[in-house]
């Protein structure tokens, strides 16, 4: 391998390199939104619940 096949690849790993580093922070990205619309989710869940659990204990002590 002479000098100008050398430093052409070198160059193609440093390209490589930066691809597969901004795909991992692609994704990282990705899975940041994707657990910050889970927590999302269980907050609404919790919620839900919450409010249920007060509307029937109301409904138990009004029966009473």
């Amino acid at each position: 391998m002479n000098e100008e096949q050398g430093d052409t690849l070198i160059d193609y790993i440093g390209v490589m390199s930066d691809n597969l580093t901004n795909g991992t922070n692609n994704l990282t990205e990705q899975l940041i939104s994707i657990l910050n619309v889970t927590n999302i989710l269980l907050g609404i869940i919790a919620v839900t619940l919450v409010t249920s659990t007060i509307v029937k204990i109301i409904e138990i002590k009004k029966s009473k």
